[in-house]
């Protein structure tokens, strides 16, 4: 009933947890569902960044607590990660499996510098189950998909 309601307002489903009417999806929320780098600012912020030149990718934290945030001196930096190459495709799909409209292939590649066939035997399983469909070189989760996420991210643990 509640989907049907949003449908019958003009919003649309393009993430599992996001509606929008069209030409008003948030860009900001999708650079993070296509595993783009962003940088957090003030205390408390994360981030994720790409290191081209060291092929690394990672995860960066800002001091919490406002007060200590301020009174530090150099770095705000209170936790870097590095997001490690067995972490990469769970890392990956956990947020590009969240779109409605799935993905192109090559931002797989581009965004973990790994070939999409290496995850090719994970993807045939999720279509075979009826949760993904890979046309071309794109990915797109089905409506049973958007509905088991967690299921299918299982696959990439």
């Amino acid at each position: 009933a509640g989907l049907a309601l949003l449908d019958e307002a003009g919003l649309k489903r393009y993430e599992v947890s996001a509606y929008a009417r069209p030409g008003r999806q948030s860009l900001h929320n999708r650079n993070y569902w296509q595993f783009g780098d962003y940088i957090g600012i003030g205390a408390g912020a994360s981030g994720k960044l790409t290191l081209g030149s060291e092929n690394r990718r990672i995860r960066t934290r800002k001091t919490r607590q406002p007060s200590h945030y301020l009174a530090r001196s150099g770095t705000y930096l209170a936790e870097v990660s590095d997001i490690t190459p067995d972490s990469l495709d769970l890392e990956f799909f956990m947020n590009a499996l969240r779109l409605t409209d799935g993905f192109p292939t090559d931002l797989y590649e581009s965004r973990t510098g790994k070939s999409f066939s290496t995850v090719g035997k994970k993807l045939e399983y999720l279509h075979a189950e009826g949760m993904l469909l890979v046309t071309g070189n794109h990915v797109t989760p089905t409506d049973k998909g958007v509905l088991f996420t967690n299921t299918m991210l299982e696959q990439f643990l």
